[in-house]
Parts: structure tokens; sequence; C-alpha cells
């Protein structure tokens, strides 16, 4: 499983462009707003895929929601674990209940990476949140940090991080739920009045509570 960030960075390398810089100079898209979209710390919205799409000769419909109507590239294969950047100030979370993780120092950053790669360490992609509001139904608590597994599929009973998409008014609002039966089930926190189609983004493989990280 691949979010969408990770869909457009395969189709930009796909496309021969081995930066993200070289692919903003080629075709003028903003650096800070596209390489948001590309470590999936800004929503993608229906526009900007439509326009990624059109660059990388991809389907907009597989770099939104991992679903072709055509050509699909392959997945990219690495390893790594993603920190949010400071000045980020992500489309993808405006519900403001979890966030992209900012370490509060240097040692706490160590300590969060050493810790996730300890739960998983045989993981090729690991994305780290800060959740800003209790969610007592799913054992969460406010500043819990979450390790989130954006590769594999969930099973019955994990906590998965969805993005609720919304192609009407393009905007993605990102909350928890559990997953059962195939279906993500909203938890009991959670605003009824969220629009939007919801699409899996990641699945939690483990959470470290602490507030000094």
């Amino acid at each position: 499983m691949f979010d969408a960030g990770e869909r457009l960075k395969t189709a930009r390398v796909n496309a021969g462009y081995a930066s993200a810089q070289d692919a903003c100079d080629a075709f003028g898209f903003k650096y800070p707003t596209y390489i948001g979209h590309e470590n999936g710390h800004r929503g993608i919205t229906t526009k900007a895929a439509q326009r990624y799409a059109q660059a990388y000769r991809v389907d907009s419909a597989w770099l939104l929601m991992g679903v072709s109507r055509g050509k699909q590239s392959p997945p990219h294969q690495g390893a790594s674990i993603e920190f949010a950047q400071e000045s980020s100030a992500p489309q993808g979370f405006g519900e403001q209940r979890v966030t992209p993780f900012v370490a509060k120092t240097d040692t706490a950053e160590a300590a969060i990476t050493r810790f996730a790669k300890a739960i998983e360490p045989n993981l090729q992609s690991m994305y780290l949140y800060r959740i800003k509001a209790d969610h007592l139904d799913l054992g969460l608590l406010t500043d819990d940090v979450l390790i989130a597994d954006h590769k594999n599929p969930p099973s019955d009973g994990q906590i998965v991080i969805i993005s609720m998409i919304d192609f009407e008014n393009n905007e993605t609002s990102t909350i928890l739920r559990r997953w059962h039966g195939g279906l993500s089930i909203p938890s009991i926190t959670e605003p009824s009045d969220i629009p939007g189609e919801p699409t899996v983004r990641g699945v939690v493989v483990g959470t470290y509570r602490g507030t000094s990280i």
C-alpha cells in the first residue's frame, strides 16, 4: 500500500527526474508546495494531482487513490523514517486531530527513531504522527506519537490513519479509525460532518507516550 506522496515520487522518478528540484524546474512547480506533497506533509488536491499526472503521464486517480484507469507506475522501493518539517502547513491535516510528528529536541528525535526501529525493524517505510486530541475509544491520548506503516494493508482490529478526500472542495482531512471487516469504523470522537471519501493512508504499528518527545 502506498500513499499519494509515495506514488508522486514514483511517478517523478519513472519520468526521468532524479530530484524534486529537477521536476520543479522542468514543469514550473513551486518547490515548497511540491516537496510537501511528495513527502506526505501536505494533502494533494485534485487540481494538483491532475497537473502532476499530466506532467508525468500517469493517471490522476492513481496518484490520489492508488486506483488506475490506465497506466500505473511500479512502486518505489526504499527504507525510511519520515519526519515533518517545522515550517510545513499541511492541507492534509486541516482538522488538527492528527499531524505530522515534529520532535521537540534533537535528543527526542533520536529517541523516537530508536523506538520506532525497535518496534518494527523490518518495515521498509515508517511515518510518524502526533495526536492532537484524545481518542479514548482507541486507547490514544493527546501528544501520543504514532508509528505508521504506509506499505502493508491493515488487519482487523488495527488503528488506521484515514485521509478524507473531498473532491468537490479540493480538501483533505486526516483522522483515526479502527479497521474491521474491510471497513474503517469511525471513532466516537470523530466529528460527524467531515466531508469526503475515506482512503487508508497508513496502519498504526506502535505508539509512544511521553510529553517530552
